[in-house]
C-alpha cells in the first residue's frame, strides 16, 4: 500500500480520492490481519489534520473495555 500512495505523491492513503481502494479494502477485510474499520477511520482523520488514533481491535473482535 505504501508504494501506491508514494507513487501518487501522497504521504499516506488517507489523502487518496479512491479511499478505500480495492487493495486497501482487501487488507482491511483480511480475517487474520484486518480490523473493524479503525484503520480507515484513522487514515481519514489524519488526512483531515486529526491526531487521534483508534486502537485496532482485529477483525470481528470488540474493543477491550477498561
Amino acid at each position: 500500500m505504501a508504494k501506491c500512495s508514494i507513487a501518487k505523491g501522497y504521504i499516506h492513503c488517507g489523502f487518496c480520492g479512491e479511499l478505500p481502494c480495492a487493495s486497501l479494502q482487501s487488507a482491511f477485510d483480511n480475517p487474520e490481519h484486518g480490523d473493524n474499520g479503525e484503520r480507515l477511520a484513522n487514515l481519514k482523520a489524519w488526512a483531515n489534520g486529526g491526531e487521534t488514533y483508534l486502537e485496532l481491535t482485529g477483525k470481528g473482535k470488540e474493543p477491550e473495555q477498561d
